[in-house]
């Protein structure tokens, strides 16, 4: 495949000299070599290059550390564990008297002039913020980050993602008319079915993390479903159906 027709594969709105990168690592996966990205990439640019490999014969596979997490780094022909270079940092508010939140984390250190494709997910719990980061901003991030709007705060390199917090999730149990998509996202956004059609149908909602526009795509138990500026969402498990037909599913939350 030229890079032309790989180019086509992916949207404009996303960086070209990252896509000339991922190219650059599919030419050598394609001769058989076993490599990763020292970028982090968006979990849905990982799909669509997912199927560029399937199509080619190449395995790959993503790795960002956390639980469901949305950036990783993508390994080509089965690379072994330990060429996969990731490290994980603790940034822990030393104040008692403020709440920082993930954008503030997430804004202090992009203003240190780290690029954000450096940075895997940022997952932030109580007073922690919990991250995944490129090991060559390791040196800027420990001697420059001493505050976070104006809170004072340490830092200190985690030895394996196994020291990594789970996600926490609001968990409920819905009844919903059928698991096809606009019927979900109905209850989840807890608007009518016709306003979500129209959700659906304007990209605001990603099933594991790919934009559907598929109003009738039958949802099923694992899927991440994603609506933007309502949250993200786990089918966790199908329980049944009630007397009159209705699916009732476990839904877990991101909180």
């Amino acid at each position: 495949m030229d890079k032309s027709n790989f180019y086509k594969h992916f949207d404009d709105s996303i960086e070209r000299d990252l896509v000339d990168k991922l190219y650059n690592k599919f030419v050598l996966a394609l001769k058989g070599v076993s490599l990763c990205t020292k970028e982090f990439y968006t979990i849905n640019i990982y799909n669509i290059l997912k199927r560029i490999c399937t199509e080619n014969g190449i395995d790959c596979s993503f790795f960002g550390g956390f639980q469901y997490a949305e950036r990783g780094i993508i390994t080509f022909n089965n690379v072994d564990a330990t060429d996969i270079q990731i490290k994980f940092i603790e940034i822990t508010n030393s104040s008692k008297f403020s709440t920082l939140l993930h954008k503030d984390y997430l804004g202090t250190i992009l203003s240190l002039g780290i690029e954000r494709y450096k940075l895997g997910d940022l997952v932030v719990q109580g007073d922690v913020c919990f991250l995944a980061i490129s090991p060559e901003i390791m040196e800027i991030l420990f001697s420059e980050l001493k505050k976070v709007k104006k809170t004072p705060v340490t830092i200190k390199e985690l030895d394996n993602e196994s020291l990594l917090p789970n996600h926490n999730f609001e968990e409920s149990v819905m009844t919903i008319t059928s698991l096809r998509l606009d019927s979900l996202v109905s209850s989840l956004a807890n608007i009518s079915r016709a306003k979500a059609v129209i959700l659906v149908d304007s990209g605001n909602v990603s099933v594991n993390y790919s934009i559907i526009k598929e109003k009738n795509k039958i949802v099923e138990t694992g899927d991440v479903i994603t609506i933007r500026k309502v949250g993200k969402f786990i089918v966790d498990e199908l329980l049944g159906f009630s007397k009159s037909g209705k699916s009732k599913v476990i839904i877990k939350k991101f909180t």
